[in-house]
């Protein structure tokens, strides 16, 4: 469903009607949704029992896509297919609660949620909403949606609540390690005339289980260049910058650890004033993973509004550069 999700993505409202124009079905890793009142961006509560029922389900089965916007009918198969669009008005006010609301409608949390608006072509503001869940080593995730409170997974194309047995099993099995990618900046006085910062990179442990043997590997790197000084040493496998921890290098629950960082430019004085040097997002294509850890990879792009908002955090006035 990843292939589906950047496919979607990049291919904006034209891919989501080809969805609807092949009659596309649900399965076990696909489904569609439509808002309760599709007039506006705002949550209802039966959006939220909708999302988190989603989140829940997906994440204890194996993980899928979540498509807003689409209306689903079952044919004369019983098969439910995408049958029309149902456009999402202020599709962005609709992403940003949607980003709030997955740290708030499962627990425990499952950090490897994607959340993308699809933009109607006619920019009235409307669009589709795309939701991919990867499958958790977390398992079992409950639903925390207000009245509903329980544990859902996939079946065929449908979503059902867990039985009592299964909770059960989900709790019994052996645990593994659930690490996600995280950034900081932190400045770095070049001399008088140009200020650098390092976007330090961090692999996160949100599981309860401590991870051995971790690694990050980086490639196609935009924006920077990486600071060999901090971090793990680096070692160049197969076109990938490689920092690979040791047996004594463990990432315990709950805590981070820093596997390196990637300086650049900011600003420089010209003309007696502050500007900016680089205006253009920090990208790379990355893996990451640990001993007994499932790997994860993806392009991570940092824009510069947030490096901005990042800046501002820290004391950094960019009004003023």
């Amino acid at each position: 469903m990843r292939n589906l999700f950047e496919k979607l993505r990049n291919g904006g409202e034209k891919a989501v009607e080809e969805l609807v124009r092949q009659g596309v079905h649900e399965k076990v890793e696909l489904e569609f949704k439509t808002k309760s009142d599709p007039s506006h961006g705002r949550y209802s509560n039966d959006d939220k029992k909708n999302l988190a029922k989603e989140l829940s389900a997906f994440s204890n089965s194996m993980g899928g896509l979540l498509v807003w916007g689409v209306v689903a009918k079952k044919d004369a198969n019983d098969i439910d297919r995408a049958l029309a669009t149902a456009r999402i008005s202020d599709i962005d006010r609709f992403r940003s609660d949607t980003l709030t609301l997955v740290g708030e409608l499962i627990a425990p949390r499952n950090e490897d949620v994607h959340v993308e608006a699809v933009h109607a072509a006619d920019g009235s503001g409307a669009g589709y909403l795309l939701v991919y869940v990867g499958r958790s080593e977390r398992r079992p995730h409950r639903g925390e949606a207000k009245g509903q409170k329980q544990y859902f997974k996939r079946s065929g194309d449908s979503t059902y609540a867990m039985e009592h047995f299964d909770i059960e099993d989900a709790f019994g099995r052996v645990s593994t390690p659930e690490l996600s990618i995280h950034w900081e900046l932190e400045p770095y006085l070049d001399g008088p005339q140009v200020w650098s910062w390092d976007l330090v990179l961090y692999l996160a442990n949100g599981s309860r289980k401590s991870a051995r043997f971790p690694y990050l590997n980086l490639r196609n790197l935009r924006g920077g260049t990486i600071d060999q000084l901090r971090g793990l040493p680096l070692k160049l496998v197969d076109q990938w910058n490689t920092f690979a921890g040791g047996a004594n290098q463990v990432i315990h629950p709950e805590q981070k650890f820093l596997m390196t960082s990637i300086r650049f430019d900011l600003v420089l004085r010209s003309d007696n004033e502050w500007q900016r040097k680089i205006r253009d997002p920090i990208a790379f294509d990355y893996q990451f993973g640990a001993l007994d850890c499932r790997m994860r990879d993806g392009t991570k792009t940092i824009k510069g509004a947030e490096i901005d908002d990042a800046l501002i955090r820290v004391g950094v006035d960019i009004a003023n550069m």
